[in-house]
């Protein structure tokens, strides 16, 4: 039955307590990470749209988020 398969599913979802605060604290650098990315792109959008109708808005934040990627570990590597 469907709530049996349900309850089951729900018991092996559970994850283990993390070890240390690493986890929460990268989790949480993460999240933030993520919200001003998305609110750099919501930003900056209008400008690019302008030049590039056809740019989606979930593309413009692919690309912002990949190039600032590919900045953090240029600047990473050059210590």
């Amino acid at each position: 039955m469907a709530g049996n398969n349900f309850g089951r599913s729900m018991k092996n979802n559970k994850r283990r307590p993390s070890a240390s605060g690493v986890g929460r604290a990268t989790r949480e650098r993460d999240g933030q990470y993520e919200i001003k990315s998305f609110l750099s792109a919501l930003v900056s959008y209008p400008e690019r749209f302008a030049v590039e109708p056809d740019l989606s808005f979930e593309q413009h934040l692919f690309q912002l988020v990949a190039a600032n990627e590919l900045a953090s570990r240029e600047q990473r590597r050059r210590g």
